[in-house]
């Protein structure tokens, strides 16, 4: 076999490769948009039925065993719905805003004692529930600056400890 032809079947099956892969990685991302949007329904639906303070109920019922990405996904999805359609209580008012990392971090690690939703799964949770409520305690979006600054110091109090 020539170079040439040699060059010409490794150049195809390459491409093939990419498209394959291509593929696959389609999937998979149409798969956690599918994830995330369906957990925001569900929660924006289950939301205009019950007050803030439940919604925690109701993840713990749908969401206490997910084991996949586009579980824990859905249930971000559902925490942002539930939280925004549910009926205003004092449910957001006693969660610590996300720049009082300590005192945040400390309701986290008391929730999920308390909730037992498996513990790296829970601390996403939490974080979400944090973030939301305090969007909704400061009547504004957080930036993503906010959110990465308040992760980083939450891993820096975890990691020292």
């Amino acid at each position: 076999m020539s170079k040439k032809k040699l060059i010409v079947i490794l150049l195809s099956i390459i491409v093939i490769l990419i498209a394959i892969m291509g593929y696959i990685s389609k999937q998979k991302y149409d798969s956690l948009l599918k994830a995330t949007s369906e957990g925001l329904a569900l929660g924006k639906a289950y939301g205009k039925m019950i007050s803030q303070s439940n919604c925690m109920f109701g993840l713990k019922m749908k969401y206490a065993s997910c084991d996949t990405t586009e579980c824990e996904l859905s249930a971000n999805g559902y925490i942002f719905g539930c939280l925004e359609n549910a009926e205003k209580d004092s449910f957001c008012s006693s969660i610590p805003n996300i720049n009082k990392t300590d005192i945040a971090i400390n309701w986290v690690s008391q929730t999920c004692a308390d909730n037992n939703l498996g513990n790296d799964r829970c601390l996403k949770y939490m974080h979400k529930f944090v973030s939301v409520c305090t969007e909704q305690n400061e009547m504004r979006k957080l930036s993503k600056g906010e959110l990465f600054e308040s992760g980083f110091k939450k891993g820096l109090k975890e990691s020292s400890n």
